[in-house]
């Protein structure tokens, strides 16, 4: 009447295959260090170091707003677009955000905003780019952008996650714009920018995250199946 050891070692297997099947992947989280290379804004002079994070989050991308499938040879967008100045409801989350810091300088994208927001992940051959504007007024809004270009290789994962390899060449941006008119009537946006190089960019490392509901409902599924094998009897041949 003794369970079948080698049954509740597949079951155990079939507790690893659940809890696989039911895990979400997590926003994915970098480090990056960098050094500026030109800047408008004035507590950051050139040749300062500036690090802080890039945050990728491919769920929330609109599938109206995307484009392809993540390849390394044909271009392929992941976006997410909405607020007032797109006429759209407003993001429920970003494609694409970061922080920065450099000297007394801290930057952080905000949340998605009503009056406009705009994330973009896109790459394709050799090259990778994000970006991300949020609105703060109706003539006034916040961006930040990253790329990676490579002349060996695509720069990316087959997830669609940035890689920075030793033949890459890292740049990013953040702009504070208004929008403006010349004395020709003709609108352009206007501010002060800070320009970056990257040095290097380090996937931050975080444990999944779990649906209630789907774990719950894995459970109990391995609860059946481990009752189901310490059910087994032995079926001793008559003599």
């Amino acid at each position: 009447m003794k369970g079948d050891p080698v049954g509740l070692l597949k079951g155990l297997g079939v507790l690893a295959v659940i809890v696989s099947a039911t895990a979400n992947a997590n926003p994915a989280t970098f480090d990056f260090t960098g050094t500026v290379t030109a800047s408008d804004v004035a507590s950051v002079a050139a040749g300062t170091t500036i690090n802080g994070t890039y945050t990728i989050n491919l769920s929330n991308a609109d599938p109206n707003s995307s484009d392809g499938p993540i390849n390394p040879i044909f271009p392929w967008v992941r976006a997410v677009v909405g607020g007032a100045a797109y006429s759209q409801p407003v993001p429920g989350g970003t494609v694409f955000s970061s922080t920065a810091t450099a000297g007394a300088f801290n930057f952080a994208n905000s949340a998605p905003s009503a009056l406009g927001s705009a994330s973009q992940v896109t790459g394709g051959s050799f090259f990778y780019s994000a970006y991300d504007e949020e609105y703060s007024s109706r003539t006034s809004f916040a961006e930040s952008t990253f790329s990676i270009n490579d002349s060996t290789t695509a720069p990316f994962t087959s997830g669609g996650l940035p890689l920075l390899g030793a033949n890459s060449l890292g740049t990013g941006s953040i702009f504070f714009a208004v929008n403006v008119s010349d004395a020709n009537g003709v609108k352009f946006d206007y501010g002060p920018q800070l320009d970056y190089s990257i040095t290097s960019l380090t996937p931050v490392q975080a444990a999944p995250e779990m649906d209630p509901a789907s774990a719950a409902g894995g459970l109990t599924l391995l609860l059946g199946a481990i009752a189901v094998i310490r059910g087994r009897r032995r079926v001793v041949a008559a003599r």
